[in-house]
Order: structure tokens, then sequence, then C-alpha cells
């Protein structure tokens, strides 16, 4: 479950704002750092050829858009009001 909440702010970075190029976990109990190129957990996601992330980030818009438009409008109401 935590894997897809990083992999959903992955995808939330539209336009590739943040340059973005691994994920990391950090395991407190035992004081390691677990890091994965976005690039080979793309790949260890699917059978065949690995997914273009900009293309995987364009369609997780798609499928949002309504809702982060409405928040996005809901935040500007707040701050202007």
């Amino acid at each position: 479950m935590w894997l897809r909440q990083l992999l959903g702010y992955v995808l939330l970075d539209r336009f590739d704002t943040f340059h973005l190029e691994a994920i990391a976990v950090y395991c407190g109990w035992h004081g390691e750092l677990l890091t994965w190129p976005l690039s080979a957990l793309l790949g260890f996601a699917t059978s065949g050829p690995a997914p273009n992330l900009g293309s995987l980030r364009a369609d997780f818009y798609e499928v949002l858009q309504d809702e982060l438009d409405s928040y996005a409008a809901w935040k500007e109401r707040q701050r202007y009001s």
C-alpha cells in the first residue's frame, strides 16, 4: 500500500517539476534507506516493456482531473474569500 502511495506522488508530478528519478523508503527498525530507480520499478511492475512515465502521468491526470480541479478551486476560494 505504501508503494502505491509513493507512486501516486510520482504520478502527480505531471510536469516533471521535481525531476524525480527514484523513490525511497526509510526502514527505521533496520536503520536503512531503500531506494529504487523509477525506471527499474516501472520495468518490474509490468510483464512487457516498461511504460513511459510521461504517459503514465498524463493518464493519471486524465482520470483524476475533475477531482484535482475541484480541490484547486476549493483551495482558491478558501484563500481569497
